[in-house]
Protein backbone atom coordinates (compact mmCIF):
# COMPACT_ATOMS: atom_id res chain seq x y z
CA UNK A 1 0.00 0.00 0.00
CA UNK A 2 1.22 3.58 -1.11
CA UNK A 3 3.71 5.80 1.37
CA UNK A 4 0.93 8.81 1.53
CA UNK A 5 1.71 11.87 3.90
CA UNK A 6 -0.06 11.24 7.31
CA UNK A 7 -3.28 13.05 7.97
CA UNK A 8 -4.25 13.88 11.78
CA UNK A 9 -7.45 12.34 12.65
CA UNK A 10 -8.82 12.07 16.46
CA UNK A 11 -10.73 8.44 17.20
CA UNK A 12 -12.79 7.34 20.13
CA UNK A 13 -12.16 3.63 20.73
CA UNK A 14 -14.07 1.10 23.18
CA UNK A 15 -11.63 0.09 25.43
CA UNK A 16 -11.25 -3.42 24.14
CA UNK A 17 -10.81 -2.37 20.93
CA UNK A 18 -7.85 -0.30 22.40
CA UNK A 19 -6.91 -2.99 24.41
CA UNK A 20 -7.08 -5.35 21.60
CA UNK A 21 -4.87 -3.14 19.29
CA UNK A 22 -1.96 -2.50 21.92
CA UNK A 23 -1.37 -5.92 22.42
CA UNK A 24 -2.10 -6.75 18.51
CA UNK A 25 0.78 -3.82 17.64
CA UNK A 26 3.13 -5.47 20.53
CA UNK A 27 2.98 -8.73 18.93
CA UNK A 28 3.53 -7.48 15.23
CA UNK A 29 6.08 -4.71 16.44
CA UNK A 30 4.14 -2.22 15.10
CA UNK A 31 3.39 0.95 16.25
CA UNK A 32 -0.29 1.31 17.53
CA UNK A 33 -1.61 4.34 14.74
CA UNK A 34 0.05 2.29 11.84
CA UNK A 35 -1.35 -0.95 13.11
CA UNK A 36 -4.78 1.14 12.99
CA UNK A 37 -4.28 2.98 9.69
CA UNK A 38 -3.27 -0.49 7.96
CA UNK A 39 -6.24 -2.25 9.38
CA UNK A 40 -8.86 0.50 8.60
CA UNK A 41 -7.29 0.76 5.15
CA UNK A 42 -7.89 -3.39 4.55
CA UNK A 43 -10.89 -3.23 5.86
CA UNK A 44 -12.64 -0.51 4.04
CA UNK A 45 -10.94 -2.05 1.25
CA UNK A 46 -13.03 -5.27 1.76
CA UNK A 47 -16.00 -3.68 1.60
CA UNK A 48 -15.51 -2.88 -1.59
CA UNK A 49 -13.82 -6.48 -2.14
CA UNK A 50 -15.42 -8.59 -0.11
CA UNK A 51 -14.00 -11.54 -1.84
CA UNK A 52 -10.57 -10.56 -0.46
CA UNK A 53 -8.67 -10.50 2.16
CA UNK A 54 -4.86 -9.75 3.46
CA UNK A 55 -2.87 -12.12 4.86
CA UNK A 56 1.04 -11.88 5.92
CA UNK A 57 3.27 -13.59 3.81
CA UNK A 58 7.24 -14.87 4.31
CA UNK A 59 8.41 -11.98 4.39
CA UNK A 60 6.45 -9.98 6.81
CA UNK A 61 4.17 -8.00 3.79
CA UNK A 62 0.81 -8.01 3.81
CA UNK A 63 -1.02 -9.15 0.13
CA UNK A 64 -4.32 -9.27 -1.18
CA UNK A 65 -5.62 -12.98 -1.25
CA UNK A 66 -9.06 -14.55 -2.72
CA UNK A 67 -11.33 -15.43 -0.05
CA UNK A 68 -11.35 -19.10 1.27
CA UNK A 69 -7.67 -19.81 -0.89
CA UNK A 70 -4.10 -19.28 -0.44
CA UNK A 71 -4.43 -17.55 -3.89
CA UNK A 72 -2.50 -13.78 -4.30
CA UNK A 73 -4.44 -11.63 -6.07
CA UNK A 74 -1.20 -10.91 -8.25
CA UNK A 75 -0.62 -14.97 -8.86
CA UNK A 76 -4.40 -14.89 -10.14
CA UNK A 77 -3.63 -11.88 -12.52
CA UNK A 78 -0.41 -13.26 -13.87
CA UNK A 79 -1.83 -16.05 -14.54
CA UNK A 80 -4.84 -14.80 -15.80
CA UNK A 81 -2.83 -12.38 -18.85
CA UNK A 82 -1.06 -15.98 -19.24
CA UNK A 83 -4.29 -17.14 -20.50
CA UNK A 84 -5.29 -13.72 -22.57
CA UNK A 85 -7.89 -12.51 -20.33
CA UNK A 86 -9.42 -15.73 -20.45
CA UNK A 87 -11.27 -15.98 -16.62
CA UNK A 88 -12.91 -19.05 -17.18
CA UNK A 89 -9.77 -20.61 -18.41
CA UNK A 90 -8.07 -18.99 -14.92
CA UNK A 91 -10.09 -20.13 -12.71
CA UNK A 92 -10.01 -23.91 -14.21
CA UNK A 93 -6.46 -23.64 -13.73
CA UNK A 94 -6.64 -23.06 -10.49
CA UNK A 95 -9.93 -25.12 -9.47
CA UNK A 96 -11.82 -22.27 -8.18
CA UNK A 97 -15.17 -20.64 -9.41
CA UNK A 98 -15.22 -17.81 -12.37
CA UNK A 99 -16.57 -15.29 -9.32
CA UNK A 100 -13.53 -15.59 -7.45
CA UNK A 101 -11.21 -14.71 -10.88
CA UNK A 102 -13.32 -11.92 -11.44
CA UNK A 103 -13.17 -10.37 -7.79
CA UNK A 104 -9.16 -10.60 -8.23
CA UNK A 105 -9.80 -8.83 -11.44
CA UNK A 106 -12.10 -6.15 -9.58
CA UNK A 107 -9.47 -5.50 -6.99
CA UNK A 108 -6.31 -5.26 -9.76
CA UNK A 109 -8.84 -2.81 -11.90
CA UNK A 110 -9.15 -0.69 -8.61
CA UNK A 111 -5.48 -1.26 -6.79
CA UNK A 112 -3.40 -2.02 -10.61
CA UNK A 113 -0.24 0.11 -9.60
CA UNK A 114 0.28 -1.35 -6.44
CA UNK A 115 -0.17 -5.68 -7.98
CA UNK A 116 2.06 -4.54 -10.73
CA UNK A 117 5.00 -3.68 -8.12
CA UNK A 118 4.04 -6.53 -6.46
CA UNK A 119 4.36 -8.65 -9.21
CA UNK A 120 7.78 -6.90 -10.10
CA UNK A 121 8.84 -7.65 -6.96
CA UNK A 122 8.41 -11.26 -7.07
CA UNK A 123 9.55 -11.54 -10.29
CA UNK A 124 12.84 -10.19 -9.41
CA UNK A 125 13.25 -12.12 -6.17
CA UNK A 126 12.79 -15.33 -8.29
CA UNK A 127 15.52 -14.12 -10.79
CA UNK A 128 17.77 -13.75 -7.57
CA UNK A 129 16.62 -16.96 -6.40
CA UNK A 130 17.52 -18.73 -10.00
CA UNK A 131 21.15 -17.14 -9.84
CA UNK A 132 21.80 -18.47 -6.10
CA UNK A 133 20.57 -21.83 -6.98
CA UNK A 134 22.55 -21.86 -10.35
CA UNK A 135 25.82 -20.24 -8.32
CA UNK A 136 25.21 -23.01 -6.12
CA UNK A 137 25.31 -25.42 -9.05
CA UNK A 138 28.39 -24.50 -10.67
CA UNK A 139 30.27 -24.59 -6.87
CA UNK A 140 29.44 -28.18 -6.34
CA UNK A 141 29.70 -29.27 -9.99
Amino acid sequence: MSDQKPVQRTLRLRQETADRLEAEAGRTQESANALADRLLLEGLRALEHPLIQFRTGSSGDREPHLIGTRLKVRDVIHTARGHHGDLAQTAGYFDIAVPLVEAAVAYYSDFSEEIDQAMEEATAFAERQRRRWEHQRQLLA
